[in-house]
């Protein structure tokens, strides 16, 4: 065994400086190859990647638009992205895609235009396309990629529309959108049309007109006051009460108690801002009425089937709504 101090023979390599020399030399050749291989595999990464899409990095501040060309995989990667969060309702995850400083214009025909300047208001606009408009099944198509922009239109549930997005780069060489024109044409609701059958005779209790005109008198006193839980016991216990045809006809809305339907109302009065309704019974027949509704928040139209419950009293134990949407006038 070799000691701490035991003298070692040289190679023929090791005393020779000139073979030292041409070692040297490999070796700085083979890091300059493997320097330059990782910067080319790096660049491609970046090519095809494009976009890093934590949200975490959505707040990088100081993006640049570039006087360059888009790489197209990037768009279609970010907006797919876009599309993919959106459809899980994964707003603030969606809209990481935009600069911390961005403008953000959305035209709706017959509407004021929208605007914003920060990604939270993007996402707070989304969510009530999503979940207060029923745009579910958002769709992006990606039809042109030109300069620092791109072109698309997108459907969804709730209507359609396009983009126009200028995009830069922040601190990090992140891919993010600085300015976004949106058009919006929402979705027209079909109003259910009933099915042709013979005329069957009523055979039983007609609800009286007066019955209606109160109860309805006093479920809007009740909705100002923004008492839903009271405004609801016009409801049946078990009952049906379905918006646009209900979530199993793509509508935003299907509920069987009164609970159910204290929530949608609680939504139309203090999320989208109802809270001036003013109710107007146009018909009573048999056991059925007919109403109409109008709010800052749209207009709706309601049919309604009576029955008493074991009490006695009048309750409401079917209704169809078609509502209307500001937005869609």
């Amino acid at each position: 065994m070799a000691t701490p101090y035991e003298v070692v023979e040289l190679s023929p390599s090791d005393q020779d400086p000139e073979s030292n020399i041409r070692q040297d030399r490999r070796r700085d050749h083979v890091l300059v190859r493997g320097a330059v291989t990782f910067l080319v595999v790096a660049a491609v990464l970046v090519a095809v990647a494009g976009f890093n899409l934590r949200p975490a990095m959505a707040n990088m501040t100081n993006v640049v638009v570039l006087d360059e060309d888009l790489p197209k995989e990037m768009v279609q990667g970010a907006m797919k992205f876009l599309e993919d969060n959106y459809n899980n309702d994964e707003m603030v995850a969606a809209t990481s895609i935009y600069a911390e400083s961005t403008e953000v214009t959305v035209s709706t025909v017959g509407d004021k235009p929208f605007t914003s300047t920060k990604p939270k208001q993007v996402a707070s606009f989304l969510d009530n396309l999503r979940n207060k408009m029923g745009g579910t099944n958002l769709k992006f198509t990606i039809t042109k990629v030109e300069g620092n922009t791109h072109t698309d239109t997108w459907t969804s549930d709730a209507g359609k529309g396009s983009c126009v997005a200028t995009w830069g780069q922040d601190a990090s060489g992140q891919w993010r959108i600085v300015k976004d024109e949106i058009s919006f044409e929402p979705k027209v609701p079909v109003e259910p049309q009933p099915e042709e059958e013979e005329p069957k005779p009523f055979e039983g209790e007609p609800v009286p007109r007066d019955v209606v005109e109160q109860e309805i008198g006093w479920f809007e006193g009740h909705f100002h006051d923004n008492e839903m839980r009271q405004a609801a016991t016009m409801y049946a216990e078990k009952t049906l009460v379905t918006v646009n045809g209900g979530i199993e006809q793509g509508g935003p809305f299907t509920g069987h108690t009164p609970q159910k339907v204290s929530l949608y109302l609680n939504s139309i009065r203090n999320q989208m801002g109802g809270k001036d309704m003013t109710f107007s019974v146009t018909e009573v027949h048999d056991d059925w009425h007919k109403a109409t509704w109008t709010s800052a928040a749209g207009k709706m139209k309601t049919v309604s089937t009576w029955a008493k419950d074991d009490s006695g009293n009048w309750k409401i134990v079917k209704e169809a709504i078609t509502f209307r949407p500001k937005e869609w006038e």
